[in-house]
C-alpha cells in the first residue's frame, strides 16, 4: 500500500446555522484522502482506522458518481429504508431503488484489512491499479484518480458560490 497525501481527522461534532454543536447522525466521521496501488488481484487495504469508524459488517456499491462507496451495514439499511420510502407509482423512484439496490455486494474483509473490490463495480467506476480513497459522510468512497481530479476542480473554482449556496 502507498501512502500519499494523506489527511487524517475525526469530526466529532457537526455545527448548527447558530454557530451550537450538534450530533452528527453518522456518529464520529473519518476525513481521510489519499492515493493506494491496488496490490494483485484488485485488493484494496482499509486501514484499521477505517475499519474501526466503519465497523466489520461493510458493503461496497457504485454510486451515481463514477465512483464506488463503502458503508457500513446500519448506514445502508438507512439508505434503503429511506429510498424504499418513495413512492412505487413514480418510475423514476423504482429507477432510483433498483439502481442503488442492484450495485451493492458485501466486502468481505481479510484480518488484514485487505478486500478484493469486484470486478464488474471497478469496470462501472473506470477502477485500474491506482486508486483515491476519499471520505464521505459515514462512508469511504473509492476513486480513479483522474475521474477524483476532475470532481474536485468545480469545488475549488467555486468554492465560494457553493458556500453561499448552501
Amino acid at each position: 500500500m502507498i501512502s500519499s497525501g494523506y489527511e487524517w481527522g475525526d469530526v466529532e461534532h457537526l455545527t448548527t446555522a447558530q454557530g451550537g454543536p450538534r450530533e452528527s447522525p453518522w456518529g464520529k466521521l473519518l476525513l481521510l484522502e489519499g492515493d493506494q496501488l491496488l496490490e494483485a488481484g484488485y485488493r484494496l487495504t482499509l486501514s484499521s482506522s477505517v475499519l474501526n469508524r466503519l465497523g466489520p459488517a461493510l458493503l461496497i456499491c457504485s454510486w451515481f458518481e463514477p465512483c464506488l462507496r463503502v458503508y457500513p451495514r446500519s448506514r445502508w439499511q438507512a439508505i434503503m429504508s429511506s429510498l424504499c420510502g418513495m413512492s412505487d407509482l413514480r418510475f423514476e423512484a423504482r429507477l432510483l431503488l433498483e439502481t442503488v439496490r442492484k450495485s451493492a455486494v458485501e466486502l468481505t474483509l481479510e484480518s488484514t484489512g485487505e478486500a478484493v473490490l469486484p470486478r464488474d463495480l471497478r469496470f462501472r467506476a473506470c477502477i485500474h491499479r491506482k486508486v483515491v480513497v476519499a471520505s464521505g459522510a459515514g462512508h469511504v468512497e473509492i476513486w480513479n484518480p483522474d475521474l477524483w481530479s476532475e470532481r474536485q476542480s468545480p469545488y475549488i473554482s467555486d468554492a465560494e458560490r457553493i458556500i453561499d449556496a448552501v
